[in-house]
């Protein structure tokens, strides 16, 4: 009788949870009816449908990158995004960006609408929005880093020794409502600011929106390189932002103040940040409030604090709607995955599972120490205790001093596990060296609260698959929202296949 009473209750709250579900999504579809129709009517966006507007047009333009998924010689392309350009409908080739339709006067009809000449848009456009109408020229201008920008207010110059008031957090809705209503002969400049752009985990996440711009679709952004020391992924990022049409500057030397003075300069009108609360951040220059739009991403799984940035780039996997999590910062949602990892051009081949050969499993983390606390040690040794004869690699920098390995060793036999079945190894030169001791493991393993990222992609690149135990921070989300958005895509191309 109880199992029959637990049984019903689940069904009574799977069936409020699929109410909820089917309400909130017919309520996202109003509120795109609803901006789509503003749009049309040039009429302003409120600060609340701003994230939505970001995600419907922005946001397709900004990102395409594919996850390589590759396993016993079974080589195959996946997306992480999905290819937001799709609309989150359909495959759209990384190698074919999601191209923004020319017109080159407006019309009544929708058939003449730009957003009807997307080569996806036939479906999204009558599932999701009514024709709007955005007049373009026949062909827009070359890109030109000098030029003005219709969304930037501030003077095309700002002297080094000038003072950097802090404006209080601007009125985002107007400037980006702003964006449809300015005649086409301009382009929307957009600013990313990292110290990371070297062999850095944020660099494997930043090559994509860095490769993927293209100023005919009305796009010009620029790189402001931070980076304290310089190796060939910066030249490879440097290169790839120059062949995209973007404008790379290296701003090392100079302080947060002239910093913000150079990105007024370059009269940019979304400024994106890459670092967060993490080593060498400028922070600093989006407290000087350098441009109408600013957002952070990638490289820290919290809150800036800042009153000035506005938005932050995550999935509702890893901040879901109910999320108790506080920011400051407006969440904008991404269709799917928040992240596109582009892998290391070096990628070694992928070895079948060593079980085959060895004949019993090993489990493998190469995430970083902080994280394997001693509640993850207690739970991987249960693990490796349920399951016989079983092995478990832990690669990590520290590895390299007796020490640091004695005293996680005693960590595991503390709980009950031999020390015959613990490998800890420190780390390997080089990234295909690195991606080749990947081939040692059968199953990943991802660790909580703070779960990994650049691990995790790392293994499904190898071919290796990942168990991640998701919780109720962002940290801990990051590992659900890669795998769902692989299980996903990978559904989405094979089918039942």
């Amino acid at each position: 009788e109880k199992e029959k009473k637990e049984e019903k209750e689940k069904e009574k709250e799977g069936l409020q949870k699929e109410k909820e579900e089917k309400k909130r999504l017919k309520e996202e579809q109003r509120r795109r009816k609803r901006i789509g129709a503003k749009i049309s009517s040039h009429k302003q966006l409120s600060k609340k449908e701003l994230p939505l507007f970001v995600t419907m047009h922005l946001a397709p333009y900004l990102f395409a990158s594919p996850i390589h998924h590759r396993r016993h010689r079974n080589s195959h392309v996946v997306y992480s995004l999905d290819q937001l350009g799709s609309s989150s409908r359909g495959l759209l080739p990384h190698h074919h960006p999601p191209h923004f339709p020319i017109s080159s006067s407006s019309s009544s009809s929708s058939s003449s609408s730009p957003l009807h000449h997307h080569r996806f848009s036939s479906e999204v456009s009558k599932a999701i929005l009514p024709p709007f109408h955005l007049p373009l020229p026949s062909s827009l201008p070359p890109p030109s880093a000098t030029s003005p920008s219709p969304l930037s207010s501030s003077p095309s110059s700002c002297p080094p020794s000038s003072p950097l008031p802090l404006p209080p957090r601007f009125p985002l809705s107007s400037r980006a409502s702003t964006w449809f209503r300015q005649q086409a002969c301009r382009q929307i400049r957009i600013g990313y600011l990292s110290p990371d752009l070297f062999t850095h985990s944020v660099s494997y996440f930043a090559e994509s929106p860095l490769s993927f711009h293209n100023p005919r679709r009305g796009f010009l952004h620029f790189v402001y390189n931070c980076t304290p020391k310089e190796d060939a992924k910066t030249t490879h990022l440097r290169t790839a932002t120059l062949a995209a049409g973007g404008v790379w500057r290296d701003c090392v030397s100079l302080s947060e103040a002239d910093l913000a003075c150079q990105c007024r300069s370059d009269q940019i009108d979304i400024l994106v940040e890459l670092t967060g609360h993490t080593a060498n951040n400028r922070l600093g220059v989006m407290a000087h409030r350098p441009a109408p739009i600013q957002i952070t991403w990638i490289g820290y799984p919290n809150s800036t604090g800042l009153a000035a940035v506005d938005y932050r780039f995550t999935d509702v996997e890893c901040d879901p709607v109910d999320t108790s999590q506080t920011f400051t910062e407006l969440l904008v949602r991404l269709p799917r995955c928040f992240l596109a990892y582009t892998p290391t051009t070096d990628l070694p081949p992928v070895d079948p599972p060593p079980a085959l050969k060895n004949g019993f499993i090993t489990f493998g983390s190469f995430n970083a120490l902080a994280k394997i606390t001693p509640a993850v040690v207690a739970v991987w040794s249960r693990l490796l205790l349920a399951v016989p004869n079983s092995r478990l690699v832990l690669k990590n920098k520290p590895f390299v001093c007796p020490l640091a390995r004695q005293h996680y060793m005693a960590m595991f036999t503390a709980n009950g596990v031999e020390e015959w079945r613990v490998d800890l190894l420190p780390l390997t030169p080089g990234s295909a060296a690195h991606l080749s001791t990947y081939a040692l493991m059968d199953i990943g393993l991802d660790p909580w609260p703070y779960a990994g990222t650049t691990t995790t992609t790392e293994a499904l690149v190898m071919g290796v698959p990942v168990l991640t135990m998701a919780g109720g921070s962002h940290a801990n989300c990051v590992g659900r929202s890669l795998l769902r958005a692989l299980a996903g895509s990978l559904a989405r191309r094979f089918g039942s296949r």
